[in-house]
């Protein structure tokens, strides 16, 4: 968990934060949405990142808020597809 969630620390904060380490949401904070420091492009970009990084697919079903609202559901949600990938 803790390589997944470091991985995802790091492109957040440089690739959609463009290095604003401050704004780095923590474990239970939103990634997406009202308060959420990724938006329509940037979830393209992260769901890029996850597919060529983490070696998993993505499926269009599988962009659902449980899956992306905090980085705690999304290290869980990459830990899962990994198992079964």
């Amino acid at each position: 968990m803790a390589d997944v969630q470091a991985s995802l620390n790091d492109y957040i904060c440089k690739e959609i934060l463009f290095d604003d380490e401050s704004r780095v949401p923590g474990p239970e904070d939103p990634l997406l949405g009202a308060g959420g420091v990724v938006d329509s492009v940037g979830l393209h970009q992260l769901i890029e990142f996850l597919e060529s990084n983490f070696g998993i697919k993505v499926e269009d079903l599988d962009i659902m808020p449980e899956n992306f609202e905090t980085m705690n559901a999304l290290v869980a949600y990459v830990e899962k597809k990994q198992v079964v990938s």
